[in-house]
Parts: C-alpha cells; sequence; structure tokens
C-alpha cells in the first residue's frame, strides 16, 4: 500500500474546515452583526388643549418600522381615537385622530413596552403620552362700574373681567359686537387679556342701566362659548352719588326739614400753612367738629376747623378753633327785597362764608403799598378778594388765601372767600358730575357747589356750571384810584349786576329743582365768576 503524505498546512485545513482558510467559498467578509437594539417611540399632538368633541392629529413616530403595531395596542384616557394607518411616505411614522370627550380634565394616549417590535423581533419601548388636556369649563366675565348711580350725561368707568382669555373673540366698537347696552352709551372696549375697559355715558332718562354681556358672544381660545355676563347695579338719576358719611335726604313736601338735620362730622385734620411775612410755618393737627339738627329751627353747633388740608394757605395768624351756634329756618320763605350780609351763611363743616373783605384803598392810592389797607383802617373803596376770569391783571391782592379760597382773621377763625375746592370731594364723591349741597344760607336756604341744571326746573338737563349776572362796568367806570394801577375788578366798586346776563339773579340764586328737594325750591350758588359767593340773601330772617 502506498501512503501519501500532504503537507501540514493543507492537512490542517481538512481538520479545521472553511473557517480555517484566508478565503473560503471564494468571497469576502461573512454574516452581519446580530441586531439587539428595542425599537423606540414618540408620541405627538397637533393640539394641546382641545374642547369637548374637537379633534386634533396623533403622530406615532418610531425609530425603525414598527412590526405588529395595531390600534389595540394603545391606550386612550379622556377621549377616543380612530384611524390609526401608516404614513405612506414613512414606514416609520402611523397617524391617528383623537377626539375629545365631554370631560374636563388631561386626557392620555400611551403604548406599553414591548406591544410592538422591529424587523429582528426587538421588543419596542413605551410610548409616553403627549401633553393633551380637555377643556369643557365655559369661560366666564364679570361686568364691574366704579358708580353705582349717575346723573344723565355722566360717565362712569367699566371693567369686564374675564376667568380666561377671550382673544379677539370678545369685541364692541361702540355700538355693535359683544355687548348690551341700555339706559346710555358704552365707549369702545380697550385692553387686551382678561381685563378689558370702557366708559359708560349715562342717558338722559332717569331709571336702571344695564350693561351685559349674553351667552356666546365669547370664546375662550378652545373655542368654548362663554356664559353670560350681568350688569353692574347701575342707575340713572338726577340724584346725588355721595360718600357714605354724607346722608343729607330729600324733602318733596315744602320747607327743609328732613334735609341735613342729622348731620355730624369730627375728626383730626392735619393743617399745615406759612405765616404771613415771616419765615414761620406750621404743621399741626387740629380736631374739627359740626353737628346739624332740626327742631322748630336748624341749628349747627362746630368750631370752624376746617376737615380738608389748608394747602398753598399764607395765613395772618394761626388757624385755631372757634365756638360756633347759629339758628336758621327750617322753613324759609322768600322776601320782597334782598338783604345785604357780610357773612351770607355757613358751610356743612362748620366754616363761615365771607365774601367781603375788610381791605381798603384811598382815592390817590397808587400800589398796594401805597394808599392801600388790608386792614381797612383807613381809604373808602373796597378791595375785591378774588380774581374774577373776566379781569386781566398781572398780580393781585394777596390775601394769603389757600386752595379752597381761605384764610383766617386776626382771631384765628378760617373763613371761605370763594369755591370751596376741598371740602367738595368731602361732601360728594360724584361732585364732577353732579349737585353738590355745600352749606346755609342765614334765610335758611341751601347753597350748592356751582354746578346746576341747565334748565332750573328740569332735572333730567344737563349740568352746567352756574354763572353771576355781574359784569365790568362800561359806563360811570371807576376813575380814583387810577385804573392805570389797579385794572377794572381789583374793587366791588368795579362790578355791576345785569339781570339775566347770567344764570343767576342778584343774591346768586335761583328757583328750581336739586337732588334734595326734587319739587324745586329757591337755591344759591358759589360761582367761578363773580360775585363768587352771594352778597347777600332773599329769604325773610
Amino acid at each position: 500500500m502506498q501512503i501519501i503524505k500532504f503537507p501540514a498546512a493543507l492537512l490542517g485545513a481538512f481538520i479545521l474546515g472553511c473557517a480555517g482558510l484566508v478565503a473560503c467559498g471564494g468571497g469576502s467578509g461573512g454574516d452581519s452583526a446580530s441586531d439587539t437594539t428595542p425599537p423606540t417611540l414618540n408620541i405627538g399632538s397637533g393640539i394641546s388643549t382641545l374642547k369637548g368633541g374637537a379633534t386634533t392629529t396623533i403622530t406615532f413616530s418610531f425609530s425603525e418600522a414598527p412590526s405588529g403595531f395595531t390600534a389595540s395596542d394603545v391606550s386612550t384616557s379622556g377621549g377616543a381615537l380612530s384611524g390609526l394607518a401608516a404614513s405612506s411616505a414613512d414606514p416609520k411614522v402611523y397617524t391617528a385622530t383623537f377626539t375629545a370627550g365631554s370631560g374636563n380634565g388631561t386626557a392620555s394616549i400611551t403604548v406599553a413596552a414591548g406591544s410592538y417590535t422591529d424587523a429582528a423581533g426587538n421588543a419596542g419601548a413605551a410610548g409616553a403620552s403627549p401633553s393633551l388636556a380637555v377643556d369643557t369649563i365655559a369661560p366666564t366675565v364679570a361686568i364691574q362700574s366704579d358708580s353705582a348711580t349717575l346723573v344723565p350725561g355722566a360717565s362712569s368707568a367699566i371693567t369686564f373681567t374675564f376667568s380666561e382669555d377671550p382673544s379677539s373673540s370678545f369685541t364692541w366698537n361702540g355700538s355693535t359686537g359683544s355687548v348690551v347696552v341700555s339706559g346710555g352709551s358704552l365707549g369702545a372696549i380697550a385692553g387686551d387679556g382678561l381685563t378689558r375697559t370702557a366708559t359708560f355715558t349715562a342717558g338722559n332718562t332717569n331709571g336702571a342701566a344695564s350693561i351685559t354681556v349674553p351667552v356666546g358672544a365669547y370664546t375662550d381660545t378652545v373655542g368654548n362659548p362663554g356664559a353670560a355676563g350681568t350688569s353692574p347695579s347701575l342707575t340713572v338719576s338726577s340724584g346725588v352719588s355721595r360718600s357714605p358719611s354724607v346722608n343729607l335726604g330729600s324733602n318733596t313736601s315744602g320747607g327743609t326739614s328732613g334735609v341735613g338735620c342729622a348731620l355730624a362730622y369730627s375728626g383730626s385734620q392735619l393743617l399745615s400753612y406759612a405765616i404771613l411775612g415771616s419765615s414761620s410755618t406750621v404743621s399741626e393737627s387740629l380736631n374739627y367738629l359740626s353737628n346739624w339738627a332740626c327742631a322748630g329751627t336748624r341749628t349747627l353747633a362746630g368750631n370752624a376747623v376746617p376737615n380738608h388740608a389748608t394747602t398753598d394757605g399764607k395765613f395772618a395768624s394761626r388757624l385755631s378753633a372757634q365756638t360756633i351756634s347759629k339758628t336758621f329756618p327750617v322753613n324759609p320763605s322768600l322776601a320782597v327785597s334782598a338783604t345785604t350780609l357780610q357773612i351770607p351763611g355757613y358751610l356743612l363743616n362748620s366754616v363761615k362764608l365771607e365774601p367781603g373783605t375788610a381791605g381798603k384803598c384811598t382815592t390817590a392810592a397808587t400800589s398796594v403799598r401805597d394808599g392801600c389797607d388790608y386792614a381797612g383802617n383807613s381809604g373808602t373803596v373796597t378791595m375785591e378778594v378774588l380774581q374774577d376770569p373776566a379781569v386781566t391783571a398781572s398780580s393781585w391782592w394777596d390775601f394769603g388765601a389757600d386752595t379752597s379760597n381761605a384764610h383766617v382773621q386776626p382771631n384765628g377763625e378760617y373763613h371761605y372767600h370763594g369755591m370751596p375746592n376741598l371740602l367738595i370731594p368731602k361732601l360728594n364723591t360724584n361732585s364732577a358730575n353732579s349737585m353738590t349741597l355745600v352749606g346755609w344760607a342765614m334765610d335758611g336756604f341751601p347753597i350748592y357747589a356751582d354746578k346746576g341744571y341747565a334748565t332750573a326746573s328740569d332735572a333730567t338737563s344737563a349740568l352746567k356750571s352756574m354763572k353771576g349776572s355781574y359784569r365790568l362796568k362800561t359806563t360811570g367806570v371807576r376813575t380814583q384810584p387810577s385804573s392805570t394801577y389797579f385794572p377794572l375788578g381789583m374793587f366791588v366798586v368795579d362790578w355791576e349786576y345785569v339781570a339775566g346776563l347770567g344764570d343767576l339773579d342778584e343774591c346768586n340764586g335761583r328757583t328750581g329743582v336739586t337732588p334734595e328737594f326734587p319739587n324745586g325750591i329757591y337755591h344759591y350758588y358759589i360761582t367761578s365768576t363773580y360775585p363768587f359767593i352771594q352778597r347777600c340773601t332773599k329769604g325773610n330772617r
């Protein structure tokens, strides 16, 4: 037998097989690496918040094309999923439609781990829900007014406060939109977000006014129709909206009983002012007191300390408390002729009215310091305290009056020469748009600030500032002191009454209706034109 010997390398190849050769089967390389990575899933929504019944597209984005992924693999709450299908353009993407349910709250769309595999059979990772909520709550709106009662023609700020931003769904251009208005007019809406504002102007008819928003007149951002907005308490009336501390009442049976007959003021007021002719200033708190009562007569007991600041005052002496005790008729009646009075009345804070002054000048006076005496110890021509708007003068008498046209006498008594500007808002918080009773004349008739009805007998007519019926003289004008030094208007003698020139008579009064006297009464006004405060009274005393 012949024995054949093979080289050692060839013999090894037979033993090891193809794996021992560098090149086996004529190819290069061999089997690919094994796939052991699990596929992942991201779930997204086209909308994050939906109203009930609304739909959104849900997108399932896989890292690899899934195998065996069906609708039964998806868990859903807060709504229903339908129409699951693979994208024809990308096998890794599936889409479906989510329809929100009727419940309010968070919705969820998830896929559990292992619900699908990739082509290699690796079990897929879980798919977490996108941010998704169902909003079925109707938005609400609250409507507020900064005034509950308005006189005809007066205005109030209206605020609309929403629970959710209505965006551009809430509109009002002044005549059409989401608001229903009665009893007046509402200007165009301004603002954005949760708060919108507009101005309401009262009409000319007394009664309830209304500003409402109907159901469904606006929506929230997802489209839920809004709930109704009810009107704030709003009344158009010729009455006055006053601060709570002032309850004056009204009278429809004649006389003045029942109006301001139980009125009491007391408290402490910080008073700051300068002292004329010196560098001294005063800043101190004084107690004020004013009590009014009616029992046969109207009585006043007070101390003449103002219940308001004395801004910009430059007084001749320190302000001090006085003892004020006065009586007034409760059933006033008009006299045959007027009576001139130095003190025609008292205001509700017990401070007196004193339109005139003791200051005088000689007929030969040439300046406020040459021939003029503020104390009235010399001279015959009486100074006029306040400057009327009709008078052009670079300077005026310096009596040291404060912002309320008041100062003090040498004995420390505070008194008004003109409009009591800082007292008026204390008595009436709506004084810009309504009449304000400020005091009583010595004859028992009421005194009002400057505003009254355009038609004296009509409380629904427009409100206007009353104007006195006085003018600067055009004939028989003053020659002494010379107008070269003192322009016309600086002395009482420069003025003359012309019946019908303004709104009021020679005593700055008229007969007409007022909030406190709806059937009408004779009453006086303090005006911003001469004579400012009445220089006479028309009633019997």
